[in-house]
């Protein structure tokens, strides 16, 4: 069962992210993508779960909260248009955390980059 307060970390079996792994906060769980037909399996339930996919490895993919959105005015070819208030939804964000330089694979980084999710 997927629990939205859970970050989940996937990342592959060969290493580049052990320290991570080592590190990991206890509300991180840790994903493995490798070679077994369990391991595969269990990746694959998680994913199926969330209704998401990995774009890059590794990354964590956690939950953004409904956003309330204020009406604003805004210029429109000159024309001002009040948008109105509303709301949007939920989701699962995954954080590209492979796409950084290497040296920014820290929880310290991935912390800040989870904090903006809220």
């Amino acid at each position: 069962m997927i629990d939205k307060t859970k970050v989940y970390f996937f990342h592959n079996v060969y290493g580049d992210a052990d320290s991570l792994i080592a590190t990991k906060p206890d509300s991180v769980i840790a994903v493995p993508f490798g070679w077994t037909e369990e391991i595969e399996e269990n990746r694959n339930n998680i994913l199926s779960e969330l209704g998401t996919g990995v774009g890059v490895l590794p990354c964590v993919i956690a939950w953004k909260n409904d956003e309330v959105v204020a009406e604003k005015l805004v210029n429109f070819l000159g024309e001002r248009i009040v948008l109105p208030q509303h709301t949007i939804d939920g989701f699962w964000k995954e954080i590209p955390i492979g796409s950084w330089p290497q040296e920014d694979w820290t929880w310290d980084k991935i912390n800040i980059e989870l904090s903006k999710l809220v």
